[in-house]
């Protein structure tokens, strides 16, 4: 009896290693750009948050400020 039990185990095991390797690559690749749509959202260290790819798109709160103000 100890045995199936065992093998379950190693079976569970296997799946959620598994399962994490797929999931992963598959989350980092549905990221969205966004950009802000009010001055409050670059407040409070939010400009930080906005991406240009892998870069930051604004070196500063006041970048992002002017960015919304400008309506681009």
């Amino acid at each position: 009896m100890k045995r199936p039990v065992f093998l379950l185990v190693l079976l569970v095991l296997a799946l959620t290693s598994c399962t994490a390797r797929v999931t992963t690559p598959l989350t980092l690749q549905t990221s969205i750009q966004r950009t802000p749509m009010t001055a409050g959202e670059c407040k409070d260290g939010g400009w930080q948050s906005f991406r240009n790819g892998t870069e930051p798109r604004f070196s500063n709160q006041g970048e992002c400020v002017s960015f919304v103000n400008a309506g681009k």
